[in-house]
């Protein structure tokens, strides 16, 4: 079985593998929308790649408290990029919401258009519909997942903010400690004076 330090690699491996898609998913939505199939602005492929990017960056950087990587003056930098990425998120989360708006009315628009009216058919005002919700993107597990996010944020900047009060009250100290000699290094020394001996 792997050891728990050998779990960071896969998301290191991924995101160094992950990062040229990013670039072809971003000629896939202009292709796209070059071909009238998505309205301008709507980039649900790169989106997509950088959601999943994010998410990657997130659960490294947490993996990093489960194995106790970093220093208590490492905390706060830690928290506060891990709030970037939340806050991240959250707009990719808003611009997809936006997005899938623009082009429910796009689509809307050009079915409406495609229709024609027979002559002499008369309208029935009953049957037009009033406003209609804009669509959610996102299936119930992504909506979870932004909640998470949110809370985690929130969670990120408080912590920020308490660290940040505790190094002014001196709480913390501002640099780790030194690291013990090694076993080797105290050793060698006597090594060679008993060599010169």
């Amino acid at each position: 079985p792997p050891t728990r330090p050998r779990g960071r690699r896969p998301p290191r491996h991924f995101l160094a593998d992950w990062a040229p898609l990013q670039e072809l998913a971003d000629d896939l939505d202009g292709q796209l929308q070059r071909a009238g199939l998505l309205q301008p602005g709507v980039q649900p492929y790169g989106i997509w790649v950088l959601v999943q990017t994010l998410q990657t960056v997130r659960r490294f950087l947490l993996l990093g408290f489960e194995l106790e990587l970093y220093h208590h003056c490492e905390l706060q930098m830690v928290f506060w990029y891990s709030e970037c990425l939340c806050d991240l998120r959250l707009q990719l989360h808003a611009v997809c919401q936006k997005a899938a708006g623009v082009q429910a009315t796009g689509v809307a628009a050009a079915a409406a258009s495609g229709k024609k009216e027979k002559p002499g058919k008369k309208k029935n005002r009953g049957a037009e519909k009033g406003p209609q919700r804009p669509p959610v993107a996102g299936s119930p597990a992504t909506r979870q997942e932004v909640l998470l996010c949110l809370a985690t944020r929130e969670v990120c900047s408080g912590l920020v903010t308490l660290l940040s009060l505790l190094q002014r009250l001196q709480q913390l100290p501002l640099r780790p400690s030194p690291a013990p000699p090694r076993l080797a290094e105290s050793r060698a020394p006597r090594a060679l004076i008993h060599h010169r001996g």
